[in-house]
């Protein structure tokens, strides 16, 4: 009874610290100080709680009751340097480079396994598989409008995956296992979204601005000052926040070839997550007078032939513009804010990525209280279901896409673990990962840049037979990224992606707990 109180006291605790949760891109990596230790090439290993994520079938290893708990600490660093946008400066982003705010997050995992019989194996775990974090202040918004938000990029994607597991012995040398689980997904996003100025380029969707009000007012607002690059764009801050529930599901197979070598095959596979929750934008005004009072004349004006107002709101009625665009052309300039969206309802399919993957691992050295195991590790994950989402607003009132593109990717890691004697074991790795983001949609909101290489060290202390401590750090390198092309989505009327360039780089401190019972 105590060991259900403990693990479901835990449960709790990750439900509560997942809200913290950070990652270089879609896919958390440690779940488990020893298998991240090791980098992940723990497929062909899994004979710990962790087995339950890694390969399923491992977790027949064990022997009687095992519990533990994981934790890791990621300390992320983060840089960009905008493009420039026709040889200009991009709306209000800095020019000099911004590092991401300084921060950590905690990712917490823990589970329970229990051998019920000599071949029957069952377990819990609780973890949280999936999600990124990121948080910047990129523009310099005091001489466009003081009211805006200080960080303008923001994103917090969790998950958390309660997952019982069985597993089941064929024979001596095969093992199989699987477990479903309960996926709870939350998503908040807050971002700038980057209309183009109608009196820059002239026109807003079609709408020529020139051709209603004459080619004289772009004359009068150059004077003015409003066609300078800092006003190139109007710029709303946006906040989405959805929330909702999946399934997910694993299995795995465990071959036991001889007393020195293991072959480990398992997958995940994730169902869409249906997600519901509000939309919120408020588009920020500059303020320069002077170019205002010359759009008020204009717009102001009833004696023409044709009244440009009835000409705005027929483009409005047609649906050739939105409301707010209206309003961003007769208000370009006036400073202060205007609606966009107010707690609008916003549903969204989203599929999260399945992976399948290959281990090896192999004892060079196979002694009751001494071991050097050589293992390896390749994973695929199908990150290409991540390309273009649509969001609906208001049961069909309005729609627009969230654009990504990515590839699929896949991972390749060795480790090491020498076991020195029965109190001391020392672990080192190192993986690749190729990078699935796109630059026709990279942001800093997902900072996946480029492939990325892990450098890991660790360590496990044995304190009793039945309690083991596991530490353990992981490097995660980025390789710089650089491009100039800025993508506009005309469905959307904003940019997918910001153009410039990236650095990143990903500190992972790493803790762990077992017990044997």
């Amino acid at each position: 009874m105590r060991k259900l109180y403990l693990f479901l006291t835990g449960t709790v605790t990750i439900l509560s610290f997942a809200t913290s949760l950070f990652a270089a891109d879609i896919g958390v990596t440690g779940i488990g100080a020893r298998a991240t230790s090791l980098g992940t090439s723990y497929r062909a290993i899994s004979d710990d709680w962790s087995g339950m994520y890694w390969n399923p079938a491992g977790i027949n290893q064990i022997d009687g009751w095992h519990f533990g708990l994981g934790a890791e600490l990621l300390l992320p660093v983060g840089s960009y340097k905008p493009a420039l946008w026709d040889d200009s400066t991009f709306s209000i982003t800095r020019q000099t480079e911004t590092r991401s705010e300084p921060k950590g997050f905690f990712v917490p995992s823990l589970g329970v396994v229990r051998k019920l019989f000599e071949k029957f194996t069952i377990g819990l775990g609780v973890w949280v598989p999936l999600g990124m974090g990121a948080k910047w202040d990129l523009l310099d918004t005091a001489g466009y409008n003081s009211a805006f938000p200080e960080y303008d990029y923001e994103i917090d994607l969790k998950t958390v995956d309660i997952h019982p597991t069985v597993a089941f012995k064929l024979n001596d040398r095969i093992s199989i296992g699987a477990g479903i689980g309960l996926v709870y997904a939350n998503i908040l996003i807050q971002q700038p979204l980057f209309f183009q100025n109608p009196y820059v380029k002239g026109e807003i969707k079609g709408f020529g601005v020139y051709e209603v009000t004459g080619s004289g007012l772009q004359d009068s607002l150059e004077a003015a000052g409003g066609l300078i690059s800092e006003f190139n764009h109007l710029v709303a801050e946006s906040e989405f926040a959805i929330s909702g529930f999946g399934y997910s599901a694993n299995c795995g197979v465990m071959a036991k070839i001889n007393d020195q070598l293991q072959i480990g095959i398992s997958g995940h596979y994730y169902g869409d997550v249906k997600l519901k929750g509000k939309l919120n934008a408020l588009l920020y005004h500059p303020a320069n007078a002077q170019a205002q009072q010359y759009l008020d004349s204009v717009w102001g004006d009833t004696t023409s032939v044709l009244n440009r107002i009835d000409l705005l709101n027929a483009a409005v009625s047609s649906g050739e513009i939105k409301e707010y665009e209206k309003n961003a052309i007769l208000n370009a300039y006036k400073g202060g804010t205007s609606l966009v969206y107010t707690d609008a309802d916003a549903e969204l399919t989203l599929p999260l990525p399945a992976d399948v993957g290959i281990g090896i691992s192999y004892k060079v050295i196979n002694e009751n209280d001494r071991h050097l195991i050589v293992s390896s590790d390749f994973q695929y994950t199908f990150a290409s279901v991540w390309k273009v989402f649509d969001i609906d607003i208001n049961d069909g009132e309005d729609a627009f896409q969230f654009v990504q593109n990515w590839n699929n990717s896949f991972r390749l890691s060795f480790g090491i673990e020498f076991k020195i004697n029965p109190v001391w074991t020392l672990r080192s790795a190192y993986y690749y990962e190729k990078n699935a983001g796109v630059t026709e949609t990279l942001t800093p909101i997902f900072p996946d840049i480029n492939p990325r290489s892990s450098v890991n060290l660790g360590f496990q202390y044995t304190i009793k037979p039945n309690i083991t401590l596991h530490c353990g750090y992981e490097g995660i390198f980025f390789g710089e990224q650089s491009f100039d092309n800025w993508v506009y989505n005309d469905e959307n009327r904003f940019y997918d992606n910001m153009a410039g360039t990236y650095n990143y780089r990903v500190n992972n401190f790493m803790l762990g707990l077992d017990f044997n019972f």
